[in-house]
Parts: structure tokens; C-alpha cells; sequence
């Protein structure tokens, strides 16, 4: 840490490096464990000290950034999510299974919501963004709805600023989900056809 702090303060900028330690034994320990570290110096000029103790082989640095701190995010990207996205934590009923039904009916829509991302994994405005974030700007727009026998319209304004980024999801969840559609009937047959020992043929 001395080191991180002298460069930083010698270049007058934040800094951090990642070092580890590969025999620590902590005095409940039973045998010695590898300790990666990273050591770093804010902007603000404040210390900042990460330990996380490890069993893989990869670089330090890898470790890190590409094991520990994603497995990180991913957990709490979601709760943050489902909380402030979705409302997961208003189950206002007195009764025990409709607050399970109601956590059931948020958990569907951020698995929708996960699947849209996924179909617009091309564009930044979604794929960067929370779920909050995409409700603002794709889905919560004023428009006049028309219904046909086999449409729905959707008359959003001329000068609506979002209209080519909606038309670019548009095209993109089409797309994705004309994919989905031809990988579900090969994907039931082989099931099928493993459950009863050879091959089922399965037509539109």
C-alpha cells in the first residue's frame, strides 16, 4: 500500500494495483490460504483496501475483476432491480400466498425484462442500462392507441426524440424472438424423443 500511495501521490492521480499473497494463515485458519489484494488510491485521494481469499490460479488482477466483482454485481444488479424497477418489496397483503403470488408475478417480469435485454444485447440505450432506465425512455411514452382485429397501433408523436431508438428495439426483439421461435421445436423434440427412445418429428 505504501508503494500505491507514492505513486499517487507523485503522478497527483488515482491509482491501484493488485498483489497477492499466497501462503496466509489466519490464526483460525487450518492451513494457508491465498489472499488476493487490491490496493488502490481514490481521486479523492483516500485509501481504499480489497481482500478476497481464493482458491484460483489466475492472475491477481483476473481474479478479481473477472471472477469476484462480477459474481458481485450480478446478485445485486438484480435486487436493485427488482426494488426499485418492479417494486418487489411492496407486498402490502396480510395473506401469506398472495404475497407469494404477487413476488411470483414480479420475478415473471424481470425474467421478460432479462430476455428483452438479451434481445437488445446490439443496443447500448438498453443493454447498459437498468430497467428503471429502459421504462423511461422506451416504455413509458404518451401515444394514442388504435386496436384492430389483428393489430395494435401505437401513434407516438412526430417529435417524439426516442423514435428511432424504439423502431431499433422494435426490430431487434423481432428478430430475437423469430430465433426463439425455431429453436423451440427442435428443442421439444429432442426432448421428446429421449423420453421415449427415438426420434419424433415435430411440425409447425
Amino acid at each position: 500500500m505504501n508503494y500505491v500511495e507514492a505513486w499517487a501521490e507523485l503522478h497527483e492521480e488515482s491509482y491501484q494495483r493488485f498483489q497477492e499473497v499466497p501462503d496466509y494463515q489466519a490464526d483460525s485458519w487450518s492451513r494457508p490460504r491465498r489472499i488476493v489484494a487490491k490496493c488502490e488510491v481514490t481521486g479523492q485521494g483516500g485509501p481504499n483496501q480489497r481482500f478476497v481469499v481464493t482458491n484460483l490460479i489466475d492472475r491477481p488482477e483476473q481474479v478479481y475483476r473477472g471472477v469476484y466483482v462480477k459474481r458481485g454485481d450480478a446478485p445485486e444488479r438484480a435486487i436493485e432491480e427488482l426494488k426499485h424497477g418492479l417494486g418487489i418489496d411492496r407486498l402490502s397483503s396480510h395473506r401469506f400466498f398472495a404475497n407469494a403470488f404477487t413476488l411470483q408475478c414480479h420475478l415473471l417480469a424481470y425474467a421478460l425484462f432479462i430476455l428483452f435485454r438479451e434481445a437488445n444485447a446490439a443496443v447500448p440505450e438498453i443493454s447498459r442500462h437498468t430497467l428503471e432506465t429502459v421504462r423511461a425512455r422506451v416504455l413509458k411514452i404518451g401515444a394514442v392507441v388504435k386496436t384492430t382485429a389483428r393489430k395494435v397501433w401505437f401513434h407516438a408523436s412526430a417529435s417524439w426524440p426516442g423514435r428511432d431508438l424504439f423502431q431499433r428495439v422494435c426490430d431487434a426483439v423481432n428478430t430475437f424472438a423469430h430465433q426463439l421461435g425455431r429453436l423451440w421445436p427442435d428443442r421439444i423434440a429432442e426432448g421428446v424423443s429421449t423420453k421415449l427412445g427415438g426420434p419424433v418429428n415435430i411440425t409447425k
